[in-house]
């Protein structure tokens, strides 16, 4: 009886089966081995291990530009039990979330439109180049027509570029925003949700009347 068929006789008389593999297996071979099985009823001890770290509130170090220094949302981030780093060679108003490798530059709208265009597209322009993975986000209390004309000319700038515009309306949404895009892009969530969709993938092919049809007539998916 190879391991997989073990694996199904054991799963078809227990409801939660728990596998503990060495801690040097590789993360590629691990999915390997545990996508065939159903998701909810087999986990290995390091996905487990990765469940709980995830449910733990999530922190990471973000550098800010000093001139956002005791700003809210500099507090705000602090307040979230963020490391927060001060860098003076950043551009202004810039938001890195350095593990993550995303980047955010926060500008107000009113402060746009009173500038003349030269001057906000050059400094958009600046922190594009350094950053490729970088996010504008746009600041007011009520995005009207000018506000998304102003929009759209940037995104007429800079068409075909690596720029993505944010539009928000305080900090508290800047915040969840730029807080939902770095975790999701940090290492430990893409593994997991790497993990969770190739176990949800094996799990519908294992329940699909069409899967079951193609095994019967011995056909292969590929």
């Amino acid at each position: 009886m190879d391991f997989w068929e073990k694996g199904n006789s054991i799963l078809s008389r227990e409801q939660t089966v728990y596998v503990i593999f060495a801690a040097d297996v590789d993360f590629d071979d691990l999915v390997e081995i545990v996508a065939p099985f159903k998701t909810g009823c087999f986990k290995d001890r390091q996905m487990a291990e990765s469940d709980r770290k995830e449910k733990r509130k999530w922190t990471t170090i973000v550098i800010i530009s000093s001139s956002l220094k005791n700003s809210e949302l500099a507090i705000a981030l602090e307040n979230q039990s963020h490391k927060v780093r001060y860098s003076e060679t950043v551009e202004d108003g810039s938001i890195l979330f350095s593990l993550s490798g995303v980047a955010f530059l926060l500008m107000d709208v009113k402060e746009c439109l009173m500038s003349t265009e030269e001057v906000f597209m050059a400094k958009i322009e600046k922190f594009i180049n350094v950053h490729q993975n970088s996010f504008l986000v746009l600041s007011a209390a009520l995005h009207g027509p000018e506000e998304w004309k102003l929009m759209f000319r940037i995104q007429q700038r800079f068409l075909g570029g690596n720029l993505k515009i944010l539009p928000v309306h305080n900090t508290v949404n800047a915040i969840n925003l730029m807080c939902t895009i770095a975790k999701t892009t940090s290492k430990l969530h893409r593994d997991s949700l790497c993990y969770r969709m190739i176990a949800a993938k094996a799990y519908v092919i294992e329940q699909s009347p069409v899967w079951k049809t193609l095994q019967k007539i011995k056909l292969s998916t590929e």
